[in-house]
Parts: C-alpha cells; sequence; structure tokens
C-alpha cells in the first residue's frame, strides 16, 4: 500500500492527448489480380440472382441477392474443389469460367438484358429528411472508420489467429484442405469447421498469387456493410416507413458488439449475413401468394445451406426453415423439394467430416477420431471454467433460463390467435445464440446473429 501511495506521488503522467483513431498507416491497397477474383463473385451472383428470382424484386434486394448468392456459390465451389481436387490458380479460372458461361445463358433466357437495361426498379434516389440524413451521415461514418481500422492493422482476433487468418494459409500452401484433427484448442479442434469464410479468403489469394492478409480482412467490412442494408430493407418491407428502417440500421450500428465484429476477422459477420437474409426472403415468401412464393423459399433454403457451410452455428439456420414450412403449411411434395435443393450443398463437407473423422460436426458431443480421452477432457474442462468466472456465470445462468423462457415463447406464438410469425423468427435466432451460451460458452459475441 505504501509502494502505491509512493508511486502515485512520483510518477508524472504524460500530457493527455487524444487518441487518433487513423494513427496506424493504412496498409498499401494490393493492385493484383485478386479484384478479379471479386469481379468473378460478383457478377456470378448477378446471374444467379436473376435466374432464382426473375422479378418482384427492387435494387436493393437485387444487390443483396447478388452479393449473397455469389459469394455463397463461390465457397460451395471452393470446398469442392478443396476436397475432391487442387486449388490452384488453374482449377479456380476452370470453375468459375464455366459457371460463368452456364449461368449467363440461362440468366439471359430468365429476363437479363445485356443492353438497354438502363432504368432498374426502384433504383430512383429517394428524398431524405433531416433526420434520416443525420442517421445515415453517422452510419457512413462509422463505416469508413471501421473499414480504415480494419484494413489498417493485421490480424490480431484469437480465433481468427488459430483458425481463420492462419488456416486460410495453410489451405492456400497446401493446395487443397488438409485433415488437421485432434482435442487441443486452437487450429486442432477447430480445422474441422465449416470453412466458408476461409476459402473465401483462400480463393481470393489463389488469384492475387500470394496469402495477402488484406483479402481475409476485407471480407468482414463488405458483409457488415451488407448486414446494415440487409436490416434497412427487411425493416422498411415490415414497417412501410423509410424512418423506421434508417431508425433499425442507425439502432444496429449503435451497438458495440457488431462493430467489434465488423472489425474483426471472425466468420460471424458473414454468418450473420447470410441468416438475416435467409429470415428475411422466408419473410417475403410467407406474405406472398404461393406461386410466386416459391423464387423466395429456393432462395432463403440456398442462404440456410450458405450458413451450415460458414460455421456449425449456421446449422441451426434449417430451423428457419422448418418453422416456415410448419407455419405456411408447405405441402410434402414442396418440402421435399427444398431439402432436395439443399442436401447436395450442404452434405459434401459433413460427409466428409464423417467418412474421415467419424463425426460430421467434429469435435463435438465428443465422438470422432484422433480425440485423446485425457486431452479432451482437458479441453473440456477448459470450456466448463468459463462458467464459473462470476460475470460469465451469471450470463450463463441467464442463459440457461433465457433458453427455457424463448422455447415457450415460440410455441405460444405458433399456436396464437392471430399467429404472431414475425415474432417467431426473431425468437428463434436469438434462442440459438443464448442456447449456444447456456450449453457452450457464455460468450456475448454469439447475440450478434439476432440483433440485425
Amino acid at each position: 500500500m505504501i509502494g502505491s501511495i509512493f508511486s502515485l506521488v512520483y510518477y508524472q503522467p504524460p500530457d493527455f492527448t487524444m487518441p487518433n483513431i487513423f494513427h496506424a498507416p493504412i496498409e498499401a491497397v494490393p493492385v493484383d489480380c485478386g479484384w478479379l477474383g471479386f469481379a468473378f463473385i460478383f457478377v456470378n451472383g448477378v446471374l444467379l440472382s436473376y435466374i432464382i428470382v426473375k422479378n418482384g424484386v427492387d435494387t436493393t434486394e437485387r444487390l443483396l441477392l447478388s452479393v449473397g448468392l455469389g459469394f455463397g456459390f463461390t465457397y460451395v465451389l471452393m470446398i469442392s474443389i478443396g476436397i475432391l481436387w487442387e486449388i490452384s490458380l488453374l482449377t479456380v479460372i476452370l470453375t468459375q469460367t464455366s459457371l460463368l458461361l452456364v449461368l449467363l445463358p440461362a440468366a439471359l433466357r430468365c429476363g437479363l438484358k445485356l443492353k438497354g437495361q438502363t432504368r432498374l426498379k426502384g433504383a430512383a434516389i429517394p428524398k431524405v429528411n433531416r433526420v434520416e440524413a443525420t442517421l445515415l451521415a453517422v452510419i457512413g461514418a462509422y463505416v469508413c472508420i471501421a473499414a480504415y481500422q480494419t484494413l489498417a492493422y493485421p490480424a490480431v482476433e484469437w480465433d481468427s489467429l488459430a483458425y481463420g487468418v492462419n488456416y486460410a494459409k495453410i489451405i492456400f500452401e497446401n493446395g487443397r484442405i488438409p485433415l488437421i484433427a485432434g482435442p487441443s484448442i486452437g487450429l486442432e479442434m477447430s480445422a474441422s469447421y465449416p470453412l466458408g469464410t476461409q476459402l473465401l479468403a483462400v480463393y481470393l489469394y489463389t488469384f492475387a498469387g500470394g496469402a495477402k492478409d488484406f483479402y481475409f480482412r476485407i471480407l468482414q467490412p463488405i458483409f457488415g456493410l451488407a448486414t446494415l442494408i440487409a436490416t434497412y430493407k427487411f425493416s422498411a418491407d415490415i414497417a412501410k416507413k423509410r424512418v423506421t428502417a434508417v431508425f433499425a440500421a442507425f439502432i444496429l450500428a449503435s451497438i458495440p458488439t457488431f462493430w467489434e465484429l465488423f472489425v474483426h476477422e471472425t466468420y460471424l459477420m458473414c454468418l450473420t449475413f447470410m441468416l438475416t437474409m435467409a429470415t428475411f426472403l422466408f419473410f417475403k415468401a410467407y406474405n406472398t401468394e404461393a406461386a410466386e412464393a416459391r423464387k423466395y423459399e429456393d432462395s432463403g433454403t440456398l442462404f440456410c445451406c450458405f450458413a451450415a457451410l460458414t460455421s456449425y452455428i449456421g446449422l441451426a439456420a434449417f430451423g428457419l426453415l422448418l418453422l416456415y414450412a410448419v407455419n405456411k403449411r408447405l405441402s410434402v411434395k414442396r418440402s421435399f423439394w427444398l431439402v432436395t435443393l439443399a442436401a447436395p450443398i450442404v452434405l459434401p463437407w459433413y460427409l466428409r467430416n464423417f467418412l474421415l473423422l467419424g463425426n460430421p460436426v467434429f469435435p463435438f458431443l465428443s465422438i470422432g477420431k484422433y480425440l485423446d480421452p485425457l486431452l479432451l477432457s482437458s479441453t473440456m474442462q477448459h470450456f466448463r471454467n468459463w462458467s464459473t468466472v462470476p460475470f460469465f456465470g451469471l450470463i450463463n445462468l441467464i442463459s440457461m433460463i433465457g433458453t427455457v423462457v424463448l422455447i415457450l415463447a415460440i410455441i405460444y406464438l405458433h399456436f396464437a390467435k392471430p399467429k404472431q410469425f414475425m415474432l417467431i423468427f426473431p425468437c428463434y435466432l436469438l434462442l440459438a445464440g443464448v442456447a449456444i451460451m447456456a450449453l457452450h460458452i457464455p460468450f456475448m459475441r454469439y447475440l450478434i446473429i439476432a440483433l440485425p
């Protein structure tokens, strides 16, 4: 205590200076063929959006569909190449070019016009009032600052260093998805997680000719901005008021966890975008006539698949499909078609895990090969210990109670008269996040999937 007092007396604090958010010099934006990879993603995404949803969407919805379908199908292809073939510039260009050549004539038959399509539905720039302009300006400033911070600093997020940026480099250098498995915390137990985000980076590395972290780190701002736009559009469709939609996007932009994940090199922003789009599309399908709803059902199912290939958490997306099918009273034939659509997209990765590791969701459930019992017990104890930390223990307890409450709420909303379908999806996504905190590890970041 005496030493502490003397330190207060004799310690001279430095002069106070305002922190500089632009302190770090931004990394030089690479000028290479990595941007060609983005061009393939977006062009193929646009073509896919016209094939799956021919009409009935405005410019914003077309943009969101193009981004989601482009990125989603890219890592579906990369998973197939990584499992069955070799990841190289030749194989990547061959698959992307082949996909483009197949999609272009199909999109033209579905109504895409390469010339003369100067006016797009909903393309007019709307007038905004002062409140909306102020909120949008604040959101824009946040996005610019967060994007700068993302690109100015190297990867620092622990999970990304363990199995994100680091693993993407390993895959790129090996030219395939290696078999890495075991019970140790880090790459050993995480290398068999779905690799959607990592393989997007590997795809861009292949075009760039090297494992440049820039292309991994830029993915988070892209998906974060897309999530903000999806939140705006979703709210506009529900409330039918633009000012409400702007406030919804502003509230999301005001949540610290959102910006933390916007900046960090994590899969959660990609997962959140895919889940938000799946929810949005099923909402549109629910409020549309059966014949018109089919295109939204198909695209919503695809986004569920993309979520399941981003993270094991994304498997919860199929709960959205189930809730939609039950509440919409889909026919058995239609439900079977949606399952048939999803199976060839999702199954390859989970079959790979089952055949090589003996567990499709390795290493969860403590089942599978390469799981030394002693090391596995030590690892599980590490995760259980988080619940003994006072603050995290309280979160864990609240999460357990919240899980039960949300299950009861979903059951009530399903049988309520009139049926409160609009509240079922948010409750379900919140349930998914809270259940992870209750049963696995009490980290608040898992709630991000329900925030939009």
